[in-house]
């Protein structure tokens, strides 16, 4: 199972990015993944970067070396962002993260997955009834 952050628009309008393992595509494939995803600032800026280092490894003596080392370097970079360039993207696009779901594909995540009943508050921006609601403590019974 992995964590997905659901995004929501509209009642019907919900995507699902995964949250958890690693984004092996992003850092293979990173331009490829960019413009999968609908980043694409993101793949023009790497396409050139990727493409400096071919031209660098063809044209100056150590430049295989170099030019190795930062397109890995690019790979990781990408791969490290990718979930953050993705929920900037869809909060640019009127998105709100409203929480998570564990589930084994997006599509599951999003079938099952339900808003929750109250919204979550910030305890640095809830009002004192709110925090006395949440920190209410009701006494239960132990048995032995």
């Amino acid at each position: 199972m992995k964590h997905y952050l659901i995004f929501q628009r509209s009642a019907q309008d919900r995507v699902a990015i995964k949250d958890s393992g690693y984004p092996w595509a992003a850092l293979l494939f990173s331009p490829l993944w960019a413009f999968s995803k609908g980043l694409t600032l993101h793949g023009m800026v790497l396409a050139v970067l990727y493409a400096f280092c071919a031209a660098l490894m063809g044209a100056v003596t150590n430049g295989i070396v170099v030019g190795v080392a930062i397109a890995l370097w690019l790979g990781v970079f990408t791969a490290h962002n990718a979930t953050d360039w993705l929920t900037s993207l869809y909060e640019k696009r009127g998105y709100k993260l409203t929480g998570g779901i564990e589930a084994n594909s997006a599509k599951d995540g999003l079938s099952v997955y339900r808003e929750p009943k109250r919204p979550t508050v910030l305890l640095e921006n809830a009002s004192s009834a709110q925090l006395s609601e949440m920190l209410t403590v009701t006494r239960s019974s132990t048995v032995v």
